[in-house]
């Protein structure tokens, strides 16, 4: 079986107002619902964290240090629909101060799964049989590769770990300004489709097992 995606989002890096971004803010300016509309509004009860607002499959996170919005589809469509609700809020609150801004995506699969062979190859490193002379059973792998991507750059890494490979792309863009973060968000879904391919496919060599 293919990698399954999972946990595609956009997380905007800043020191956001969360007395601003409040559901009925949220629901207005960045879904662009007219109020009574029905929302998602989760609240954390029993611990200490952020509400979650969620719209026609698309999740609003606000933080004191990040803005996420996830892709609860995990698909680019999604991920092209959480970026255009991410530039609105860069846009309607263009003084806050801002850090960096990405978009991640993410697969994953069973190690036992055969066809996903090439992907635990890419974990596999010359000291293995050192350690298996010593005895030592080696519990997680990870690797990772940062490469040039437009303006910014594009951060790879596998790992292994509890029988669970996963392969991810962390495309980041370091910025403090409004115009910056917002053509980074304006970058087109079918480039990082196409970036995203060539980059699993044709250098990592998981053609085979990408959806």
């Amino acid at each position: 079986m293919p990698l399954e995606p999972f946990d595609w989002n956009v997380v905007i890096a800043g020191f956001w107002n969360r007395a601003i971004l409040t559901p009925g803010w949220i629901a207005n300016n960045l879904f662009g619902v007219p109020e009574g509309t029905e929302l998602q509004i989760d609240v954390p009860v029993h611990v200490v964290g952020p509400i979650r607002v969620t719209y026609n499959g698309i999740v609003v996170v606000p933080t004191a240090g990040q803005l996420i919005v996830e892709a609860q589809a995990s698909s680019y469509q999604s991920l092209g629909q959480s970026m255009a609700i991410a530039l609105r809020a860069v846009n309607e609150l263009p003084k806050t101060p801002f850090g960096a801004v990405g978009y991640n995506i993410r697969f994953k699969g069973p190690a036992a799964d055969r066809e996903l062979q090439p992907a635990l190859d890419l974990l596999r490193h010359t000291c293995d049989d050192r350690f298996a002379l010593d005895g030592r059973e080696i519990r997680k792998r990870n690797h990772s590769w940062a490469v040039p991507f437009l303006n910014g750059i594009a951060n790879l890494a596998a790992t292994l770990e509890d029988d669970v490979v996963k392969v991810t792309i962390n495309y980041e863009l370091q910025a403090h300004d409004q115009t910056t973060m917002a053509a980074w968000l304006t970058t087109p879904i079918e480039q990082i489709e196409s970036e995203t391919r060539h980059l699993l496919g044709n250098l990592l060599g998981l053609e085979g097992v990408l959806p």
